[in-house]
This record gives structure tokens, C-alpha cells and sequence, in this order.
């Protein structure tokens, strides 16, 4: 807060204000709260809850026992069981404290990216994950489907150029299908065939591209998908070009790109992915390359309109990392309705 770094990104990560003033954050107050309610504590344990993205971290002190709750995206509904009726202590993110108590031995709770607490003269039975909403990811008001997906057989299946290949991520073998999904009806579903050896943080993706690239209206700034995940902690890539010929991919950017998570798939259940086509997206976000610098283009490097959605890349992993331990995942994702927003 002192020096340089102040005018980075780094910066924004300090717990107060720049000199002279010293003004605390919000963020301040979480560590703070934070601290006081896990002081001295002993964790017992990582408690299931049937998602490999909510969290659920057991502790015990002088007999009491502490829940921390959280997820890495949106909200999830999380229900306690216990062995018999108990009364809680909730903390809130920022130390809002309130009484609660459980009904038939259950106790409905809020898992959201800011974490929550729970203090229980007992211990949980079980953890389980209910409903998954994500209100900071819905489609702006002037979004325009480009194309629904709902039909296999206009699209192809293949790794495709450009290549993805890095250490990190490799061309997989997937099949597609036309599925009818109970919430979103028609829509694409990839699935991963587990070929051969691959190691667990090594991505393996696939390219879904239609027959006929379908013609993008307007000069969009961001481009969006409907997806449903595996909390795999793969990524979806768009494939564009534009007026010139020119192909488009979202796999740019400083250090790979997207350093705030925006393309991840890390969630379950359905949820609209955006990302920033030009510096103008609402979807931008501090980090070098933001915007257009997400972008790694074949030609000029000047993205012409109008554009051409030519499918997607999408990333899955065999295996996750929950917390501290690599779990199963899935390996199988839902696509509905790619779309753009902006002028």
C-alpha cells in the first residue's frame, strides 16, 4: 500500500488503504472475523456434501463445533443433519451473528463465495448440497442467442485447429449428443471416454464447431454460454472470425488469460458463463490483458465485424482437486444457447 504496487492489481489485495491514510477494507473485517471464530481451533475434518465445489470444513474447540461453508461460485443450498435438535450460532462473512435452530434435526444453510460459520454444541451427521443458484451470472438484459444447441448433427466433433496443446491441456476423446435436459430442454451433451493415462492436472478439451458458422448481429463486446458443469475446473473457450477471416480464440491473455475464473467450470448444474470479447465488456476484470488481450488471433490482430461464431472448446479433467484430495469428476458437460451482448 506504500509503494509501487499500489497501482497494480497487486495493490487491490491489500487489507487497508494507501499511506497516509490507512483506512481498513471490508476485507479487514472478514480476516478479523475470521481469526475470532476459528481461534485455537482443531480441524477435524473435510465433511462430504456430494459436490466436489461446496466446501464444508469441520473444527472443534473446548468441545463446540465449527462449521466453515463456502463455494467458489454462486450460492448453494447446504442442509445439516444432526443427531438430534440443536441450537447454532451463525457468523456471517463479515461477524453478523445470529441464533438458529434446527427442525426434524435439519438445518438449511447458505453456501456462497463469501464464507459463513456455524459454532454446534454437537456434530454433524451429514452435509448435503441442495440447489445451486448463480445470480452474479445471468445473461444481460440484450442478449442474442447466436445458437441454441440443440442439434447434434449441425455440429462436429474433433481437437481441431488451433491446438490447445500445452502441458497443461490436451486433445481428448469425447462423444456428442442430443440430449433433453429436464431444465433447459434441447441441448448439447459432451462426454470424456477415458482413454490411455493421463495425469490428473492435465485438462484434456474438445472442439464442438458447427457445419455452418451462424453470423453474429452487431458489434457484440461479450460473448456468453449456458453450461451445465462437472465442477471439473475445465474451461470453455470461444472460436470467432471476423470480416477478414480472421479466427478468434479466447485462449490469450498474460499467463494463459482469465486469472479471475470467468470461463471455469467450476460449478455445478447449470450456469451462463460470460466473457469479454472487446475492453468494453461489463465481463472485464483487473488483470493484465483484459478484454481484447484474452484474444489470440491468426492475422492482423484487429477484430473487424462482423463476426462469425465458428463452436467452442470446452476443457474437462478425469480427476479434481477438492480442497486437499483429487476426486472423480463426471467428465460430462451440457451446452445450451451460445449468445453475445453489447451493441
Amino acid at each position: 500500500m506504500g509503494a509501487c504496487y499500489f497501482d497494480t492489481l497487486y495493490g487491490a489485495a491489500g487489507f487497508c488503504e494507501r499511506r497516509p491514510l490507512h483506512y481498513p477494507k471490508p476485507v479487514y473485517v472478514a480476516v478479523a472475523t475470521l481469526t475470532k471464530v476459528l481461534d485455537r481451533v482443531k480441524l477435524v475434518r473435510q465433511v462430504p456434501t456430494g459436490s466436489s465445489s461446496v466446501y464444508a470444513l469441520e473444527f472443534e474447540r473446548d468441545g463446540e463445533y465449527i462449521y466453515a461453508v463456502w463455494t467458489p461460485r454462486g450460492h448453494c443450498e447446504l442442509e445439516f443433519e444432526f443427531p438430534s435438535e440443536t441450537t447454532l450460532k451463525g457468523t456471517s462473512f463479515y461477524g453478523v451473528r445470529n441464533i438458529v435452530q434446527t427442525s426434524a434435526k435439519r438445518l438449511r444453510a447458505d453456501a456462497s463465495t463469501a464464507v459463513s460459520y456455524l459454532t454446534s454444541p454437537k456434530a454433524v451427521a451429514q452435509v448435503r448440497a441442495g440447489k445451486r443458484t448463480f445470480p452474479d451470472n445471468l445473461p444481460p438484459a440484450d442478449t442474442r442467442v447466436v445458437s441454441r444447441m440443440e442439434d447434434a448433427s449441425a455440429w462436429t466433433l474433433g481437437p481441431g485447429e488451433p491446438k490447445l496443446d500445452n502441458p497443461e491441456r490436451h486433445a481428448g476423446r469425447f462423444t456428442l449428443t442430443g440430449v433433453n435436459d429436464s431444465e433447459k430442454g434441447a441441448c448439447l451433451e459432451l462426454e470424456l471416454l477415458h482413454e490411455g493415462d493421463v495425469p490428473d492436472i492435465v485438462g484434456e478439451y474438445a472442439s464442438v464447431r458447427l457445419k455452418e458458422p451462424a453470423t453474429i448481429p452487431g458489434q457484440p463486446d461479450t460473448v456468453g454460454v449456458w453450461i451445465k458443469g462437472d465442477s471439473s475446473w475445465g474451461r470453455v473457450y470461444w472460436e470467432l472470425e471476423d470480416a477478414k477471416g480472421e479466427r478468434w480464440i479466447s485462449a490469450g491473455g498474460y499467463d494463459g488469460g482469465d486469472w479471475g475464473n470467468q470461463s471455469s467450470i467450476d460449478f455445478d448444474g447449470w450456469c451462463y458463463l460470460s466473457f469479454p470479447l472487446t475492453n468494453a465488456s461489463p465481463a472485464s476484470h483487473l488483470e493484465p490483458g483484459l478484454g481484447a488481450g484474452q484474444w489470440r488471433g491468426n492475422g492482423d490482430g484487429r477484430l473487424d465485424y462482423p463476426l462469425k461464431l465458428i463452436g467452442l472448446f470446452v476443457e474437462t479433467h478425469r480427476r479434481s482437486l477438492n480442497l486437499t484430495d483429487m476426486e472423480k469428476v463426471k467428465s460430462r458437460i451440457r451446452i445450451k444457447d451460445a449468445s453475445v451482448s453489447g451493441r
